[in-house]
């Protein structure tokens, strides 16, 4: 089942962001706050640019939190 987490910039002003300048949050869906890193930074990757170098990678750079997990949720219009 599906969990989201929110990745946030800490300081969107620093240089480690000049290739990532579009958004200052993302959400991105992963089994758990590593994986959603992962898929973070696969999915932002610039050009010539290895995705080891993310700074969605990077937890000094951002914060994650688990925004919607539907295990304790439910998913949206699934009933039993």
């Amino acid at each position: 089942m599906p969990k989201v987490y929110l990745l946030k910039k800490i300081s969107p002003q620093d240089s480690i962001w000049k290739h990532y300048p579009d958004n200052d949050l993302v959400r991105w869906v992963g089994a758990n706050e590593e994986k959603a890193r992962k898929n973070a930074a696969r999915g932002s990757l610039s050009t010539n640019k290895a995705m080891s170098m993310s700074p969605w990678l990077n937890k000094e750079q951002t914060s994650c939190e688990l925004e919607y997990n539907s295990e304790q949720d439910g998913v949206a219009g699934v009933s039993d």
